[in-house]
């Protein structure tokens, strides 16, 4: 037994079953042994998953694109780029890198500032990110900020999925919630009937119906994360990168078994009982919560659409244009991946709001492209 299985059984023992929320908490965000806290969260081939930035730099570069309009539209003296959970750098590499080779001027005038709760990465980044540290602040948490309201872009990519859910069930007509409990040394999951106004509230707003026996995950902290940003946004755009569907889509009785899932060296699972504090847990995220809650406290919607249908609308067909050559058929292949309906380019969403912004630069501001060209062009 590791340490971490531990203590969440110690805690069981001393005050009885825990919401699927908390032994979540444990997993990933225990200070010492938590996944993600830890350290031990590894991205790529060696790692448990890959992330769209450790596929192909073309991915930043295409963001760096929306970043570069986002600057001229806002005219500001102070432009923040803001991103959340980096992991190993590799999306503000790549941002980065492409802002000082095509827009050097934006370049020196950008500060880039980063939260990431993992001082491990915060360590790698000395490394990967030494040509940029003049350009780089970073910060454990969103508290640290509190006092330094900006103007620019506030970006998350794969971020939301990793907030800790609750998971909730139909049983008999009650919606209950699953705990955790201890039999007989081994962790067992219980039902207790739902009992938290603020999920009840929740429930009522996105789900329509469920059916017996059907579960699903909700999260309630993306609106504290959605309030954080209001407080520090003075000016400007949001883009949340993650899987997820919209509401009617995410909750129907299709996902019997809901959305959750780990991740451990690239093997899935559904159990998150095993390699506690050493896989990822994770779960589709509810877009319209973002988008509903985000109207209620300032941010407007600009734009909700497919990976795939985001990196051509903001150049990549354009990027992939240098790869025609045999020599960079792998990279070709990659850039496949980021945009492919069948492969990442339907499985991530883009959802980019805006703060404080006039109706028509919200209508101007994002241009569609055309999604039938990928096929064409590869």
């Amino acid at each position: 037994m590791n340490e971490l299985s531990k203590i969440i059984k110690e805690e069981i023992r001393e005050n009885g079953p825990i919401n699927f929320k908390k032994f979540m908490e444990f997993a990933l965000y225990h200070p010492e042994f938590g996944y993600y806290s830890s350290g031990k969260a590894k991205i790529g081939k060696e790692g448990d998953f890959y992330t769209s930035p450790s596929v192909h730099s073309s991915f930043g570069e295409v963001i760096s694109n929306l970043i570069v309009k986002a600057f001229n539209v806002l005219d500001t003296d102070n432009f923040t780029i803001l991103e959340f959970g980096a992991g190993k750098g590799y999306l503000a590499y790549d941002i980065l890198n492409s802002l000082k080779k095509n827009d050097p001027d934006i370049y020196k005038a950008v500060q880039y500032k980063i939260v990431e709760i993992s001082a491990e990465n915060i360590k790698s980044w000395e490394k990967l990110l030494k040509d940029h540290l003049e350009n780089i602040n970073w910060y454990q948490e969103i508290s640290e900020l509190a006092e330094n309201s900006f103007n620019g872009i506030v970006i998350s990519n794969e971020f939301i999925d990793a907030f800790p859910f609750h998971r909730l069930k139909m049983i008999d007509g009650k919606v209950n919630e699953i705990h955790v409990d201890i039999k007989d040394d081994n962790f067992v999951e219980v039902y207790l009937e739902l009992k938290n106004e603020e999920a009840i509230n929740y429930i009522e707003d996105y789900v329509k119906t469920l059916e017996i026996g059907q579960e699903i995950e909700i999260n309630l902290l993306t609106r504290n994360w959605l309030n954080d940003i209001k407080n520090l946004l003075n000016k400007g755009f949001l883009l949340t990168i993650d899987y997820g569907y919209l509401a009617e889509e995410l909750y129907s009785a299709k996902r019997m078994e809901g959305t959750y899932k780990c991740f451990y060296k690239h093997n899935l699972s559904t159990n998150p009982y095993e390699n506690i504090g050493k896989q990822d847990i994770t779960f589709d995220v509810n877009f319209s919560d973002l988008i509903e809650y985000g109207e209620k406290i300032g941010f407007k919607k600009v734009k909700y659409v497919s990976q795939g249908q985001f990196l051509v609308d903001w150049g990549i067909l354009k990027i992939l244009e240098r790869y025609n050559e045999p020599a960079h058929s792998s990279d070709r292949m990659a850039i496949k991946n980021l945009m492919m309906p069948e492969l990442m380019g339907s499985k991530f969403k883009f959802l980019v709001q805006g703060k404080n912004l006039g109706s028509e630069v919200i209508k101007e501001f994002y241009k569609d492209g055309e999604l039938k060209l990928i096929r064409k062009t590869l």
